[in-house]
């Protein structure tokens, strides 16, 4: 009896192990399609730059790429249709557009899922303007006004395009009154209590940030969107393009143009360069002898290899300058006088403001900018033949901001590739030269007649674009005159995408941002 026992528990065993397996099995094997659905779509965004700013009140680099997608905006600006509305459903002004009235889409939820309202509108532009560094975005705000609970009425100090400056890619972001009293440590340890689409989950300084979707978002995804996106810190270009290649990373920029053959021969990825508001801009420090010289300062403009520039960087793609503003973004009415490459004129200009030879330059620029990198080689070669001696100097970004802030530099040309954040002229003009108005005040650059036309062009851009034009073009003319910077070339922006990835739309107002709720995968 015992051994018919002992029998019947083993068979009995084996049956349950047989169906243990079969389960198992089944399960792995049975519902691939089920699963496969549940998965997450992730996407990975191979990110050339340090991530050092994460308050949305004070970012004033690349970091708004996170800024578009977490905190988010009233309006928005698109390359076809121009503003388009965003969290703002609708607006409207006065005839004379120094009042501006705009409504939220109703049942905002901010990501801890409170109500998001007018008066979070206004206490995130309040606090933006008592920041201090992007202040200059609400320059025209005289008051803003709570109407009810989803429209507020923003009272100007002047005529201005509120609706497209609502749509700034700097200082126009929306906050939840819940931060009011964060600290710095806060932010930088990746908190956050936006509106976007995004959600940040998780930070690690230094190497990577992920994203989740935000369910409760007032917008619409497409079909098959992104329920992640991780933002990859990889600033060597090399690596970012091993990793595009290994399929590691769907989406990057600051790729190599001499790349691009390489990556579309993959098959799996499409290298392009798309149109943008950019500028390469090399900054003179003209608080600094001999720079505070302008004949000085007219020889290094002189100097530049411009038609070089744009035939030996950006794989061809960039064009020689026309003004402080590219051209794809503004077009005066007539040329503005620029500087060719005349090393004659060069050296006559030296040798009258008493420059001997042997003068040193020195010249900062990010390591991670190969073709702002070739540029400056190109450009010291020039000055060689000249006697001047250009010191190329290889720094990190974070080094670049506290010495474009430090009144005793040691650099006296400082590297900058402007990005406007708002479809003016006045994003290249005032935000970077006006003496009161700048958030790169490197050059030291102040001209009364300067700052007076970037402070009432913008009232006419409004109301009498022809009378704002001619404005903006005597000023862009001033700085050429007084050379506050070399304006060199005008850019383009690269992108590498997966071909796995659809709805990636290139916009040349926003350049390098990416609005992730617009991607799907295919």
């Amino acid at each position: 009896m015992k051994n018919q026992t002992m029998r019947f528990v083993s068979q009995r065993f084996k049956c349950m192990l047989c169906l243990v397996l079969i389960c198992v099995v089944a399960g792995a094997l049975g519902p691939v399609n089920s699963l496969a659905a549940e998965e997450a779509r992730v996407i990975t965004y191979a990110y050339p730059r340090v991530i050092s700013e994460l308050d949305p009140s004070r970012v004033l680099s690349s970091e708004n790429n996170i800024m578009l997608n977490v905190w988010g905006n009233l309006t928005l600006w698109d390359p076809d249709e121009g503003v388009i509305p965003y969290a703002a459903e609708s607006w409207e002004s006065n005839d004379d557009k120094t009042v501006w009235t705009f409504r939220l889409r109703k049942g905002i939820k901010c990501h801890d899922g409170s109500p998001f309202t007018a008066e979070d509108v206004k206490f995130s532009f309040e606090r933006t303007i008592a920041a201090g560094s992007l202040a200059y975005v609400f320059t025209m705000l005289d008051s803003i006004e709570v109407v009810d609970d989803l429209t507020v009425r923003m009272k100007l100090k002047f005529p201005f395009r509120m609706d497209a400056n609502m749509g700034n890619s700097w200082g126009s972001y929306l906050m939840s009154r819940t931060i009011a009293d964060k600290p710095k440590e806060w932010f930088a340890a990746g908190n956050e209590n936006g509106i976007g689409p995004y959600k940040i989950e998780s930070w690690e300084p230094g190497q990577r940030m992920v994203l989740t979707k935000f369910e409760d978002w007032f917008g619409e995804f497409p079909e098959n969107s992104y329920d992640k996106v991780v933002i990859e810190v990889v600033e060597d270009p090399s690596v970012r393009g091993q990793k595009l290649r290994g399929g590691q990373a769907h989406l990057a920029w600051d790729i190599s143009f001499d790349d691009f053959d390489s990556l579309n021969k993959t098959g799996n990825l499409k290298a392009f360069a798309a149109p943008a508001f950019y500028q390469m801009q090399w900054h003179v420090n003209s608080r600094r002898p001999p720079l505070d010289d302008k004949r000085v300062r007219q020889a290094l403009a002189y100097s530049f290899p411009y038609e070089s520039a744009a035939i030996g960087t950006y794989g061809g793609h960039g064009k020689v300058a026309k003004g402080a503003v590219p051209r794809l973004q503004w077009q005066p009415a007539t040329a503005t006088k620029t500087y060719p490459q005349d090393l004659e004129k060069a050296r006559g200009l030296l040798k009258a403001a008493g420059v001997a030879k042997g003068l040193e330059v020195r010249l900062g620029v990010e390591v991670n900018n190969p073709e702002f990198i070739k540029a400056a080689e190109l450009w010291q070669a020039n000055l060689s033949q000249l006697g001047v001696k250009l010191i190329i100097e290889k720094i990190s970004a974070g080094v670049r901001w506290d010495e474009v802030y430090n009144k005793e530099t040691k650099f006296d040309i400082m590297q900058m590739k402007m990005q406007i954040g708002f479809d003016s002229p006045n994003e290249f003009l005032g935000s970077l030269f006006h003496s009161g108005w700048t958030w790169y005040p490197f050059s030291g650059f102040d001209n009364a007649r300067f700052n007076e036309l970037c402070e009432k062009a913008p009232a006419f851009e409004a109301t009498d674009k022809a009378k704002a034009d001619a404005m903006y073009q005597e000023a862009e003319q001033i700085l050429f005159d007084e050379v506050g910077a070399i304006f060199a070339l005008d850019l383009p922006q690269d992108w590498a995408v997966s071909t796995k990835v659809g709805g990636f739309k290139a916009n040349p107002l926003y350049g390098y941002d990416v609005l992730f709720f617009q991607l799907f995968e295919k």
